[in-house]
């Protein structure tokens, strides 16, 4: 069967789209990256996620959508595989086959369009269960995961509801704290955890 260069394309632009998205599964599935969204994962060795604490879960929440780039990876290839898939079956129906872009061009878009709305939803979705407050903190155990120096804001990691969260801190007195310390979360100004050594309060 003999193809024009214009059917060619709708099978090489369908045919990368398809492979990647396979790939794509097979080595991690769809994930969403700490720049695409305003909630960012950071990944350690405790065989927990752990994520940071945010202040306002409602307004991370209500911007899920929005968030998604257009641009996103997964959607791009979505629209390779309409505007090829869609293409192609245009092309083998109308004669002359440039009539098909008419078609292609829609197609790949509404893909586009759908694969943004799951990714979307899934993200909003994740927001229930990965957003924690600062106040979470409050009363806490936490362990210094970047050095809080005197007079300035370190970073602690601690435990709520089987998950890992990371939060910025200082110490409650001039002086350091060095990674890897316990330390106990007293109470939370701006958004930074007040911290006192977990020895301290025995």
């Amino acid at each position: 069967m003999h193809f024009t260069n214009l059917e060619s394309l709708y099978i090489i632009t369908m045919g990368i789209g398809i492979i990647v998205s396979i790939l794509g599964v097979l080595l991690g599935g769809i994930h969403f990256h700490s720049d695409h969204f305003m909630h960012a994962g950071h990944s350690m060795d405790t065989g927990h996620s752990i994520h940071t604490s945010n202040s306002s879960h409602a307004t991370i929440q209500d911007s899920a959508v929005a968030t998604v780039p257009i641009l996103n990876v997964q959607a791009i290839f979505a629209f390779m595989i309409g505007f090829g898939s869609t293409g192609l079956i245009a092309s083998l129906t109308f004669n002359p086959t440039i009539l098909s872009l008419v078609f292609a061009v829609p197609g790949g878009l509404l893909c586009w369009y759908i694969i943004r709305l799951i990714l979307g939803a899934m993200l909003k979705n994740q927001t229930n269960f990965m957003t924690t407050t600062t106040e979470d903190a409050i009363g806490r155990t936490a362990i210094v995961v970047s050095k809080i120096f005197p007079n300035s804001v370190g970073e602690v990691m601690y435990t709520s509801e089987g998950a890992n969260n990371i939060i910025r801190a200082k110490y409650e007195q001039s002086e350091s704290v060095a990674k890897g310390v316990s330390v106990v979360v007293l109470k939370v100004e701006n958004n930074i955890a007040v911290v006192a050594l977990e020895s301290s309060q025995y």
